[in-house]
């Protein structure tokens, strides 16, 4: 691997609570990127519901319909399950044929959302700088100004806070990935668009995805399993990418091994990118779809490529 300004030999220190901005450049490449605000801040992942977005992510992966709480609820944990089974009970329509939504909760007030939100930072920071093992409650507790009693009715237990750590910001990678392939795109476009939201989401949210990659490995059943479900549902989206592109004959049928390994040229960046490099997110995302591309085209696409290019101009003797 070639080492530039955008490349780092030694893994990034997202400690000091740094905000992680987008790495400077050059000009932007043509295609369109990431719509602006498409990346949810914290408090907008505590309204959607935690719960409720990991529990959708399970069902589809099971192929079973949406919305229905008794499906889902032997994968999660106890409490959690207990308080999903209540929401369902409390909720059942009075009136036989009117439909409601299969989750509802009370509105969070903004403070403890923020509470929560600033917990998970603090969190997430101290545990990409020290590792999930060496950072004690009591560190978070300073961190945070909170006493244990007060920061553990926020966080519930430290395998419960971690685990949010992690799956949060993959339910919110498979969200957005869901509506990007339902749009009317070819597969390469879709692909392209794929590679930006993993970089743009890893170079956003560093100590949480330096966490997820390191640390996830320390959670306790069921939690663990319902963080590998959120990780498997994204890699899907990739996987069902590819197949588009076999369909279309615009790429050749490949081993499922091969979408592992494209990811994990996207998912090691972790250690290595830059807030301040050379080459913005987006920029590297194009430069692995360029490798990733050249690779996976079907023969009858690369030649449709080169027919579309114009002659070049021969200089020196022929050989």
């Amino acid at each position: 691997m070639a080492h530039g300004r955008d490349v780092a030999t030694e893994p990034v220190d997202v400690g000091a609570g740094r905000e992680v901005a987008q790495v400077q450049g050059g000009p932007r490449p043509a295609l369109d990127p990431v719509p602006h605000g498409a990346l949810r801040t914290e408090g907008e992942h505590d309204e959607i519901g935690e719960g409720r977005r990991l529990d959708r992510v399970l069902q589809r992966l099971a192929g079973k319909p949406l919305g229905t709480v008794e499906d889902a609820a032997p994968q999660r944990s106890g409490v959690a399950r207990r308080h999903a089974e209540q929401a369902y009970r409390s909720i059942q329509p009075a009136v036989p044929g009117r439909q409601v939504r299969a989750y509802t909760r009370r509105p969070v007030p903004a403070r403890r959302r923020d509470q929560k939100s600033r917990i998970r930072r603090e969190a997430a920071r101290l545990f990409a700088k020290h590792g999930y093992a060496g950072t004690g409650v009591e560190q978070i507790s300073r961190a945070v100004g909170l006493g244990r009693g007060a920061l553990y009715h926020h966080i519930g237990s430290k395998d419960r806070l971690l685990f949010d750590i992690i799956t949060l910001p993959v339910l919110d990678a498979v969200e957005q990935g869901e509506r990007l392939v339902a749009e009317p795109l070819d597969a390469e476009q879709k692909l392209r668009r794929l590679s930006r939201l993993v970089m743009l989401t890893i170079a956003a949210r560093l100590p949480e995805w330096t966490v997820f990659f390191r640390d996830i490995g320390a959670l306790r059943q069921p939690l663990r399993g319902e963080a590998l479900a959120a990780r498997d549902a994204f890699e899907r989206i990739w996987a069902g990418v590819i197949d588009q592109g076999v369909a279309e004959g615009v790429f050749r049928k490949l081993d499922p091994i091969a979408v592992k390994g494209m990811l994990g040229m996207h998912n090691y960046a972790h250690v290595w990118i830059r807030p301040r490099g050379r080459l913005t997110p987006e920029q590297i995302a194009d430069a692995f779809c360029d490798v990733l591309l050249a690779g996976i085209r079907a023969p009858a696409a690369d030649n449709r490529d080169e027919a579309a290019q114009p002659p070049t101009a021969m200089t020196g003797p022929l050989a």
